[in-house]
């Protein structure tokens, strides 16, 4: 069994086919068993998917561990009930733990288990069916057809899950990005990637890296999502990479997938809650709520999300602007100053409009008067030197007194997590 690494994914002289993957988890069939969960481990993308791919055939129940050390990974296999924890090293896949499994931690009806990304506090587990992580997605659009697809999201994530089985439902081969912005401009300048699929926060950084003067290639089909889409980001990522089609996709660990919308606008129409989609989605006092279906996970966060009507409150805050639903951020997130209120997203989108601001980041950091205050990240745009005193000058004539940014810093980037998503907490 060969041994793929993220870093070396730039240089591979092709990407993994299904076959490929096939191959790659022979080996780890034996591990895997439909009657108890296993706990699995792998800083080995591809192997991992390998593994994952060989589990949805055979309908083993797999718990994938967030990147922890052996204790930590000991510790959650046994809080999820796991009877074996398995994982991925230079001599291939091997049993760190084996113990009785706690039957009933499983939900009988569940077989993949993902741990949230942990954007805004400690990671939750949540269930998903084989059915639904692995079942065809979208529409068989030629472009997808044999393509060469670019995984950026991190590979434990219920979205690379969701990416792995589309780009092999049409015989496509799966690319991963390199962690380095730079090699990732190398790789889509030499592989002829087709189709990519990222958050916005990913798409962002990149564009703020490529090489100034260096043409971009066009990629025919591009998908964003796992944070709220601006028109922004839409127009930036249109007009670079001139996508015959550009999906936002809204879908989470908790809810599973749940809408895409192709318009090129941000939001989705409001026309879709009086629609049959409105059978799936609906806005309650400012958030958005999802039909507890098939497709939904099971677990602690949707548990606690569920109405008593059966629909899963999710923690996204939708607005209408007009004809348009549009998630402005999580309630989970929200700074709250002296009683005013925004997203940081919303924050954000204010600091962006102004001249030479490339990017920026808002969160909350502490304040021993006022309980919190607004703190911002701001990455110049190219060749600009910016002064924070006037930035915050100009920023106190468009956001509420309260929310103007208290501490202003200038770094080279905007850190992402490795979900692909920037942190809302102070570091």
């Amino acid at each position: 069994m060969r041994s793929i690494p993220p870093s070396a994914a730039a240089v591979l002289p092709a990407g993994l086919n299904g076959a490929d993957f096939a191959a790659l988890g022979a080996s780890s069939a034996a591990l895997l068993s439909s009657m108890h969960a296993v706990a699995v481990h792998s800083s080995d993308p591809a192997a991992l998917h390998a593994l994952v791919v060989v589990a949805s055939r055979v309908n083993a129940r797999v718990v994938l561990l967030p990147d922890v050390n052996v204790a930590e990974r000991a510790a959650l296999a046994q809080q999820v009930g796991a009877g074996r924890v398995v994982s991925y090293g230079a001599g291939g896949w091997h049993i760190e733990v084996e113990r009785d499994p706690d039957a009933t931690a499983v939900p009988p009806a569940s077989q993949l288990g993902f741990f949230t990304s942990g954007t805004t506090g400690p990671p939750k587990l949540v269930w998903h069916r084989w059915a639904s992580v692995s079942a065809r997605t979208g529409t068989s659009a030629r472009s997808e057809v044999g393509a060469r697809w670019l995984m950026t999201y991190a590979p434990r994530s219920f979205a690379a899950i969701q990416v792995l089985f589309a780009a092999l439902h049409h015989d496509a081969s799966v690319w991963y990005a390199p962690p380095e912005p730079s090699d990732v401009v190398a790789l889509l300048r030499t592989a002829a990637i087709t189709v990519a699929s990222a958050t916005p926060s990913w798409w962002r950084r990149l564009l703020l890296n490529w090489p100034r003067g260096e043409p971009k290639p066009m990629v025919r089909q591009i998908t964003m999502g796992g944070e709220p889409v601006t028109q922004d980001v839409l127009d930036a990522v249109r007009t670079a990479f001139r996508p015959e089609r550009l999906t936002h996709i809204y879908a989470s660990t908790e809810a599973g997938s749940v809408f895409s919308v192709s318009d090129g606008r941000a939001g989705f129409p409001v026309a879709w809650l009086r629609s049959e989609r409105g059978q799936r989605i609906r806005v309650r006092d400012g958030q958005l709520e999802v039909f507890i279906g098939e497709g939904a996970g099971r677990g602690p966060s949707t548990e606690s999300g569920r109405t008593e009507d059966g629909w899963y409150r999710t923690p996204d805050i939708a607005d209408v602007v007009e004809d348009r639903v549009v998630l402005v951020g999580r309630v989970d997130c929200v700074i709250n100053v002296g009683g005013r209120k925004l997203t940081p997203e919303q924050i954000e989108l204010v600091v962006r409009r102004e001249p030479g601001v490339a990017d920026c980041r808002a969160f909350a950091k502490r304040s021993p008067i006022t309980g919190a205050v607004v703190a911002l990240e701001v990455v110049p745009a190219p060749g600009v030197a910016l002064d924070t005193r006037a930035l915050r000058s100009r920023l106190a004539q468009s956001l509420p007194r309260e929310l103007v940014p208290r501490l202003i810093s200038l770094v080279p980037a905007i850190t992402i997590t490795s979900a692909g998503k920037r942190s809302r907490v102070d570091r």
